[in-house]
């Protein structure tokens, strides 16, 4: 089939603009419902700018179709189409992170959570320098125009603490004129399977390219089988320095058959949930206050910006 050309002209612009890699972004999460734990996760996957082309030929020949949502795939019985998605992704992406919001405060709710999240997750991905660093964010736009705004503050006080470049941009795009969203699409599903159902099946075919991170703070959170360390897109380790370890995530057998990746009844688990919940906590309570000031809530973000505006001269 013949892949649709990208039809959002001023996500062209910013293409054309930016020369290192470009990071997309989707969000998965559970309210608290029915007594269960709620949480909030947003995934981000990068490619390389010349990669994209043949990520959207790539994405779209496996979809067979012009437009992806993983839930729907998986409804339809397109289980193994959903599983040679993430095996491309985590054989072509630059670098996959996932930030998680295991606590989510009663006072402040989802939208405190992504905001979390969203910073934990431009910090991260934002963080290395020279041209293999990530200065374009694409996340899944929202269908609360709200919530776009309050993403684009939370990018403003990031700027403002310079806890990421000046130059950082955050577009909201749509799936249906960017397929390359559908990787973030695919990690966000993948993360939300896992941490909501224990099916980690689905993560692990991602796990060489897999970063978790705790939003709050930023620090590495994994499971049973910690893998390899992955390397941050532009970002050089000093001599001696050990490159962070991504989260590892407890692997099932494979499927052989197409059958094997098709739609199962899992029971809402919480063995995942409360094993990074549990280790966030661990973190947290290690790094005390020092966790809070730096750390990436909404409260602490702008603190950091309104300290740095205090100190700088008129």
């Amino acid at each position: 089939m013949t892949t649709p050309l990208l039809t959002d002209l001023h996500l062209e612009v910013l293409y054309q603009r930016t020369t290192g890699p470009v990071a997309f972004g989707d969000e998965t999460y559970r309210d608290k419902t029915a007594g269960e734990q709620p949480f909030y996760a947003m995934s981000a996957v990068t490619f390389s700018k010349e990669q994209l082309g043949n990520v959207r030929d790539a994405l779209t020949g496996i979809a067979g179709e012009p437009y992806w949502h993983t839930t729907e795939a998986l409804r339809l019985g397109r289980g193994l189409a959903i599983a040679s998605m993430a095996q491309w992704i985590a054989d072509h992406a630059h670098w996959d992170v996932v930030t998680l919001e295991a606590a989510v405060t009663v006072h402040g709710g989802l939208p405190e959570a992504r905001q979390t999240c969203l910073a934990a997750v431009l910090r991260e991905v934002t963080r290395g320098t020279g041209h293999e660093a990530v200065r374009l964010v694409v996340a899944d736009s929202s269908l609360d125009r709200r919530t776009n705004v309050a993403d684009q503050r939370t990018l403003t006080s990031l700027r403002n603490a310079q806890d990421v470049a000046s130059t950082v941009r955050l577009y909201h795009g749509r799936m249906r004129d960017e397929p390359a969203l559908w990787a973030a699409d695919v990690l966000a599903w993948a993360a939300r399977r896992a941490v909501a159902l224990d099916d980690t099946r689905w993560l692990a075919l991602l796990d060489p390219v897999l970063t978790v991170l705790d939003a709050r703070t930023g620090h590495v959170l994994k499971t049973q089988q910690p893998q390899a360390a992955a390397a941050t897109p532009g970002v050089r380790q000093p001599d001696g320095e050990v490159p962070r370890e991504p989260a590892a995530v407890a692997g099932a057998t494979l499927p052989s058959t197409v059958d094997g990746w098709e739609a199962h009844v899992f029971d809402r688990g919480t063995t995942v949930l409360d094993s990074l919940a549990r280790q966030a906590t661990e973190i947290r309570r290690a790094l005390g206050a020092r966790g809070v000031v730096a750390g990436n809530s909404p409260s602490a973000v702008e603190r950091r910006a309104r300290r740095r505006r205090e100190t700088e001269p008129d």
